[in-house]
């Protein structure tokens, strides 16, 4: 247990206007002090390698007046200042992930989550016996802070050979999406970052720039983001989106750019390559003519059973905007390492008024979409053909498409399909497939409730689409607050990597972006106890931090 010096300096303020601030900010306009009051922040269970640092806000409320004030750990000290009125209710509101707040304190008395600030108590609360702030750590890591001037979004998460977890996601210098600044921050710049970790996420290394956006308006290298990730060994392959061109708004002369992000030495080191003009740009490419194009984000389905040329089959759902102005869904593949791709089933778009598609290999080598839609998923599955060379070529037919995994609201919003190995109740072994999306409510921003819906599968039985939509059993609900976009990866030690987004964030505005959360999870927990966890046989060496 550690204890951090907090100094809060409540001010009297004399203000008529009512106004909510963010947490670096303060009015002192007018204001007179009047005491100061000495807060210590407790946090039980802390350790150096623990990589949060912010724990939240603490809240004044007064009739006129409301102040946040953020709290901060930095090398095991912060300070902070709030100005408020005498009689201000104090409580602690904004908590981060990785901090649990136990309440108030002075002495061994409790005040509760929240208290009225008198005069009288404030001349009690002295240096040598100051208000006290408790917290408990979690197992729950934010990765990436929403509160930061920029913004975090868009997650992906995968696994190399050695157990290093890779946690990439877009940091956004224009709080929106490539090639637009809906924001007037003056800039389109959008990098991709990254963080690792090597213990199965206990924790995680500084966060680095593996793409960095120059921020030059019109330029090919103006963002990158969307990020959608593939591990092979300690081989790492990220296809992203690219450009200062906003997919709805490309044409026939301005077209958003995708790129090939590889890393041979366990996301250390990375390369870049532009492949836009061989996937959809012009009559030579992979998809003819088209205007834009990105790769849905998250993870990508890696068939190490497919070996054509010295690597394995690599899958991704690529949504395309063409003359028309419609947005099309293809499923690509690579047996390359992403340098050139072929589309699965040859020219055949499986999934209609959808979007942000994800690929998902059942046990038997059919592939499984699983699309965004208004309301839930549209699902489709492909059979390889029979023919002796059909699988080395990409050749079968898609079954026709159908809704599923309904999640109750109707906003569509991405989500991850993943296919693992479990146990039942009896000790018997199964496949469960798991599909994590928000729940949500109604509206247009109703993205809220991040949660994994799941289903008992065969590993030898032949699927249709109306076979996999049905019978989804809803599990554990991971968010009770603002949540959006979600993935997860296998770890090494049985228990899955999930990483999505949450509230709070920067500035109170959920449309800016949102915080980056990691929270290991076990099967037990992700189905509440109907199955559980098969630790994977292959053992590995955790890397030190010198290796990272």
């Amino acid at each position: 247990m550690r204890k951090f010096h907090i100094l809060l300096l409540l001010i009297a303020m004399a203000t008529t206007t009512t106004a909510q601030r963010s947490p670096d900010t303060v009015n002192a306009t007018n204001s007179n002090p009047t005491f100061t009051l000495p807060v210590n922040v407790i946090i039980e269970n802390w350790n150096n390698d623990c990589p949060n640092t912010h724990l939240g806000s603490i809240r004044a409320t007064t009739e006129n007046d409301t102040t946040l004030t953020k709290l901060t750990v930095t090398d095991t000290k912060a300070n902070s200042t709030v100005y408020c009125s005498p009689n201000a209710v104090i409580d602690f509101t904004r908590g981060y992930r990785g901090f649990e707040f136990l309440g108030f304190y002075v002495g061994e008395r409790s005040l509760g989550t929240n208290f009225t600030l008198t005069t009288e108590l404030a001349e009690k609360l002295t240096t040598t016996n100051p208000l006290i702030a408790k917290f408990q750590t979690t197992k729950d890591v934010t990765l990436f802070y929403d509160d930061d001037p920029k913004s975090y979004r868009i997650p992906a998460i995968g696994k190399t050979s050695t157990g290093r977890l890779v946690a990439i996601c877009d940091y956004r210098h224009n709080l929106d999406d490539i090639g637009r600044d809906v924001h007037a921050t003056g800039t389109t710049r959008i990098d991709l970052v990254v963080r690792t970790s090597d213990d199965n996420g206990k924790s995680w290394s500084e966060k680095r720039t593996i793409a960095q956006g120059s921020g030059i308006s019109g330029a090919d290298d103006c963002g990158y983001g969307d990020a959608a990730i593939a591990t092979i060994g300690e081989k790492v392959l990220i296809m992203a989106a690219a450009g200062d061109v906003c997919y709805p708004y490309a044409t026939a002369e301005k077209h958003n750019r995708t790129v090939r992000l590889l890393s041979e030495n366990n996301g250390s080191g990375w390369t870049c390559q532009d492949i836009t003009e061989t996937l959809f740009i012009g009559e030579n490419a992979t998809i003819k003519n088209g205007y834009a194009a990105f790769f849905g984000s998250g993870k990508l389905a890696v068939d190490e059973s497919i070996n054509v040329a010295g690597n394995a089959r690599i899958y991704g759902g690529l949504l395309l905007k063409n003359s028309s102005a419609t947005s099309n869904i293809y499923v690509v593949y690579t047996d390359d390492l992403g340098i050139t791709w072929e589309i699965l089933g040859g020219s055949q778009t499986p999934v209609a008024n959808a979007d942000e598609p994800k690929i998902c290999i059942l046990p038997n080598g059919q592939i499984l979409l699983s699309a965004r839609r208004q309301g839930g998923r549209k699902f489709n599955v492909f059979t390889y053909g029979t023919g002796a060379s059909d699988k080395a070529d990409g050749i079968g037919c898609w079954g026709t498409a159908i809704d599923g995994c309904h999640n109750g609201g109707h906003n569509g919003t991405n989500g991850e399909i993943y296919c693992i190995d479990a146990q039942k109740e009896d000790g018997s072994s199964t496949k469960l497939l798991l599909q994590s999306q928000p729940k949500g409510g109604s509206g247009h921003y109703d993205r809220n409730d991040v949660t994994i819906w799941y289903k008992e599968i065969s590993t030898d039985a032949v699927y249709t689409p109306a076979d996999i939509a049905k019978d989804w059993v809803q599990g554990i609900q991971v968010s009770t607050q603002q949540s959006s976009y979600s993935t997860m990866a296998m770890q090494a030690d049985g228990k899955i990597a999930f990483f999505f987004e949450e509230a709070p964030c920067y500035d109170d505005n959920y449309t800016k972006g949102y915080c980056m959360v990691y929270i290991p999870l076990t099967i037990e927990e992700i189905t509440n106890g109907k199955y559980r966890s098969i630790l994977p046989a292959k053992s590995y060496k955790p890397q030190t931090k010198r290796d990272r």
